[in-house]
């Protein structure tokens, strides 16, 4: 699994299916971001969070001070507080990571990361997003970037799938076929 633990997907499936259950979804979502915003923001308070020395009753009062007034739903902070009581607040940003995935697979949603040697244009990014969503029957999130290293060509990550239409990738491909082939066949074509 990449990108996150198998405790924070354990967690962020038991918090997705309450919240599905409870219909607060979307609000618990939206929890989730504004928690893992201000984290981001706010890194002396993801340590504090982290701190072993500092007992649970006080960061749970200590998160609560920050963001209860601005959390939604009731489930998210009993969640947060869980996690506190459970020494599993450090897992808070890969709980995001994890519920955020599977909101998207619930709705149909994938993630591709796209690496061009240059830049495309909204037409070209509009065609390979027809060009995914058509491939893998899903509404493809693309997120684009540049690497020149691909010398020209196009590689797509959706998953745990590498799609390789890369000049750099045609050229290794072609570069491992030619060493696969043993050195008396390369010379007994060539002298024939």
């Amino acid at each position: 699994m990449i990108g996150y633990s198998r405790v924070a997907r354990r967690y962020a499936t038991a918090l997705f299916h309450a919240a599905e259950k409870a219909g607060v979804l979307d609000n618990v979502k939206a929890d989730l971001a504004l928690i893992d915003g201000f984290l981001r923001d706010h890194p002396e308070v993801g340590l504090a969070l982290k701190a072993p020395r500092i007992p649970a009753d006080r960061k749970k009062a200590v998160f609560h001070s920050l963001l209860a007034e601005q959390i939604r739903e009731p489930l998210t902070l009993r969640f947060v507080n869980l996690l506190v009581d459970k020494n599993r607040e450090a897992a808070i940003p890969d709980v995001v990571l994890a519920f955020t995935k599977l909101d998207e697979e619930s709705r149909g949603v994938v993630s591709a990361k796209v690496s061009t040697a240059l830049p495309m244009d909204e037409d070209q990014a509009g065609r390979m997003k027809q060009s995914l969503d058509a491939l893998t029957g899903k509404d493809v999130r693309l997120e684009f970037t540049v690497d020149p290293n691909l010398i020209g060509g196009v590689t797509v990550h959706i998953g745990d799938t590498v799609l390789d239409g890369s000049v750099k990738g045609y050229l290794e491909q072609f570069g491992r076929q030619i060493r696969a082939v043993p050195a008396g066949a390369l010379t007994s074509t060539a002298s024939a």
